[in-house]
């Protein structure tokens, strides 16, 4: 973007969180909108009972997604 495109400047922070124990929905569900005032983008790879889902979260719309299976790495059984 060029330097006199009217760029507004916040103190923006990127954090990154391991999940440590599985989710419920409702935990997740409940945990996001409790955080969107304070959040502008949020997505990630979660297990939720059970299943692996695709989460982002934007200021106007939280979207879960059973996410596909991922990719065999190279070497792996």
């Amino acid at each position: 973007m060029p330097a006199d495109a009217g760029t507004v400047h916040r103190d923006l922070a990127v954090i990154t969180v391991d999940q440590h124990r599985e989710l419920t929905m409702t935990e997740l569900k409940a945990a996001l909108e409790a955080s969107k005032p304070g959040l502008v983008r949020a997505k990630g790879r979660l297990t939720i009972d059970g299943r692996q889902h695709l989460v982002q979260l934007t200021p106007d719309s939280i979207d879960i997604t059973e996410a596909p299976p991922r990719p065999a790495r190279p070497g792996s059984p």
